[in-house]
């Protein structure tokens, strides 16, 4: 992700704005923090520790806000296209809403000036300008997010691979669900640079 927008700002040539760099150290955040929360002794661990390292409640406590906070960004990212599509009916009866793209609505809304967008519905859209690159920035996090979520899901399948080997339900459930993540990564990153970028 890094890589990719500093090329894009030295070859492509394209403008490196402030959601961007909020991101990109969302992004760089939560990669650090699982690095340096996460263990890595030299002790091996039977399956039977591993079950109980992810039955923790701390670890219980961390994996069902990291999906409670999954889930309010995309419920987040639902709510802000539905006020966006609310705001271009309000603001004239002509625009067939369903045929812009939401990208090019949330490129075209940066361009209304503030009388415009306080006249528009009495000034129920006004905050809608100053946060719309805000679900951008949270499913970059949720990104990052699942990386360490994802990360986890791979340490767990190695241990198990090792004790079990590749016939275990166990074995093959962690490579599913780190698979099953890694999906869900690129699809929240894909959202936020479809849409938002």
């Amino acid at each position: 992700m890094t890589f990719n927008t500093v090329l894009a700002v030295t070859v492509l040539k394209e403008p490196l704005t402030k959601s961007d760099i909020a991101g990109i150290l969302l992004i760089c955040l939560s990669s650090v923090s699982f690095l340096c929360f996460s263990q890595n002794g030299d002790s091996s661990l039977t399956e039977r520790q591993l079950a109980k390292l992810f039955l923790r409640p701390v670890s219980l406590v961390y994996l069902l806000l990291s999906f409670g906070f999954i889930g309010f960004v995309c419920w987040l990212d639902f709510t802000f296209k539905k006020i966006l599509r609310n705001f271009y009916e309000q603001c004239s009866e002509s625009v067939i809403v369903s045929n812009l793209q939401i990208r090019s609505m949330i490129s075209a809304i940066s361009f209304v000036d503030k009388v415009t967008m306080t006249r528009i519905n009495q000034g129920k859209f006004t905050a809608l300008k100053n946060k719309i690159k805000l679900p951008m920035i949270l499913m970059s996090f949720v990104a990052g997010l699942l990386g360490s979520l994802q990360g986890s899901m791979l340490k767990a399948f190695t241990i198990s691979l090792s004790i079990k080997g590749w016939g275990a339900p166990e074995t093959l459930g962690y490579l599913a669900l780190g698979g099953f993540l890694a999906i869900v990564q690129l699809k929240s990153l894909n959202i936020a640079m479809e849409y938002y970028d």
